[in-house]
Parts: structure tokens; C-alpha cells; sequence
């Protein structure tokens, strides 16, 4: 699954909606709980781990990916 997929199937949107400057807080169906569940998506699908910090500052779906593309080459 790509970040876009998951962003989509967690948030009930189209993929189309899914841009790298999208925020969060935009979607619809966003709140805490939902961000939670997208965090623990990605990372369960990518088998990385986000640190708290980076949890509470990410705000774009962007910021997101660039996150899992620094932590899956290591």
C-alpha cells in the first residue's frame, strides 16, 4: 500500500483528494482518533516507528511521506 492508499481507505476519500499539501485537519472524517489509526497504518505497512515529536508536528500528508521515506531507507 502506498501512503496516498492509506491516507484515503483511513480518512474515506478519494485518492484524487490525497495531495502532499493536504493537512489533516482538512478531511472530513480527521480528529484524534482517526490520526492515530493513520499512524499506526503507516507504520504496521511500512514497519517503521514514529517518534512522538514527529507524530504531534506533522501536519501535511507530505510532511507524512517524506517522514516514511527517510525512516524506510534506514
Amino acid at each position: 500500500m502506498t501512503v496516498e492508499e492509506i491516507v484515503s481507505e483511513v480518512f474515506s476519500v478519494s485518492k484524487e483528494e490525497v495531495t502532499d499539501e493536504k493537512k489533516f485537519f482538512d478531511f472530513e472524517a480527521w480528529d484524534s482518533m482517526s490520526h492515530m489509526m493513520l499512524i499506526t497504518t503507516v507504520e504496521d505497512s511500512f514497519q517503521i516507528q514514529f517518534e512522538g515529536e514527529e507524530i504531534i508536528t506533522m501536519e501535511t500528508i507530505g510532511q507524512l511521506k517524506t517522514l516514511v521515506s527517510e525512516k524506510s531507507t534506514k
